[in-house]
């Protein structure tokens, strides 16, 4: 499984975390639109096979760019809900699979 954790706030870094510590993921990437943070949360977690990048969770097309650069198959959105439809339809068109974190 390949994961993608959108959002680097209180609940994306405990996602990130639990992603890291606990599932088979062979990859974890962790997006924020905050450049360096989510690769500061990559750092601190300090495995190969995390990474961070900066992504704006607005842009649908940059979503959608993002997942199939990564090959994500799964997709944690932990932004702000006023992203969620943007999010929801770049993972739609990249053909991955969607988890939100909350609704708006």
């Amino acid at each position: 499984m390949k994961v993608l954790v959108l959002g680097c706030g209180a609940v994306g870094t405990v996602s990130a975390l639990k992603f890291a510590q606990e599932a088979m993921c062979a990859q974890l990437v962790i997006a924020d639109a905050v450049p360096g943070r989510a690769q500061q949360l990559a750092d601190r977690i300090g495995r190969p096979h995390v990474r961070g990048i900066t992504l704006n969770a607005g842009d649908r097309a940059a979503v959608a760019r993002a997942i199939r650069d990564t090959h994500t198959t799964i997709l944690l959105n932990a932004a702000l809900p006023a992203t969620n439809l943007f999010v929801m339809r770049a993972c739609l068109d990249a053909g991955c699979d969607y988890i939100d974190m909350a609704s708006g």
